[in-house]
């Protein structure tokens, strides 16, 4: 009887091809993910600081999306002010008790603010706010945020999150002595987080994760993803076949 041989592993093993970011539990992730479930159960104000592609949005979509009693929202670069506070109204009236044709008939963002204050403390089912890219407001509205927390905190945990710009901003505002940036920064106190580079554990995490099992592949991809964004761009590449190690 004759014996086959084995096959010698290939490369990529065989796993499907995803163009999605798969969530493995990086250090970024368990930091953010341990903040987070601060700022829930002591109801508190939490900064998160990370460069792009160190998984801040992805992480806390994931979150966001685990935890039905949180709401995650995100603001668009350039976004105006009364936009988000009425997106933001939006997200926590899911029970429609506000009527949206009043956001043309009193467009002030004080009265959004109000309103989504209102329905936050009147919920019992909401006690997490999520907000990413928090340094996309203008930095006249960024403290309104501080002013929305302070009449929720009894009720609900805050956690912005943003770019190591954001807090390089606060800092330089707060001397400047910019109207309600040192309230907000004296909320947050020491709760400020700054995520880390990643570590060449995560990168292995992730390769593997994606079927990329052999130390030469993930070596050269630990030496050249400058981010985790990047990363999962290039392990798609390598999958494709558009490049080789």
């Amino acid at each position: 009887m004759e014996t086959t041989k084995t096959k010698p592993i290939s490369k990529i093993q065989d796993f499907p091809s995803v163009k999605r970011p798969i969530i493995v539990p990086t250090s970024n992730y368990l930091l953010i993910e341990d903040w987070v479930e601060f700022a829930r159960e002591k109801k508190a104000l939490v900064l998160l600081i990370g460069e792009n592609g160190y998984g801040k949005t992805t992480t806390l979509k994931k979150i966001s999306s685990q935890i039905e009693s949180s709401i995650y929202i995100k603001v668009g670069r350039g976004e105006p002010a009364r936009h988000f506070y009425s997106r933001f109204l939006t997200e926590v009236d899911i029970l429609n008790q506000y009527n949206k044709k009043e956001v043309f008939k009193n467009p002030h963002i004080f009265h959004l603010m109000d309103q989504s204050i209102n329905i936050i403390n009147e919920r019992n089912d909401l006690d997490l706010i999520l907000i990413d890219e928090f340094g996309n407001l203008d930095k006249r509205y960024i403290s309104y945020v501080r002013q929305i927390w302070d009449e929720v905190q009894f009720n609900a945990g805050m956690v912005l999150a943003g770019p190591p710009s954001l807090m390089a901003d606060l800092l330089r505002w707060q001397k400047l002595k910019t109207r309600g940036i040192n309230e907000l920064l004296s909320r947050i106190g020491s709760r400020r987080k700054v995520l880390k580079v990643h570590t060449y554990n995560d990168i292995k995490k992730i390769c593997k994760s994606r079927g990329i099992v052999l130390d030469s592949e993930i070596n050269h991809f630990y030496k050249v993803a400058p981010d985790l964004r990047v990363l999962q761009i290039l392990i798609d590449d390598y999958k494709d076949g558009r490049f080789k190690i």
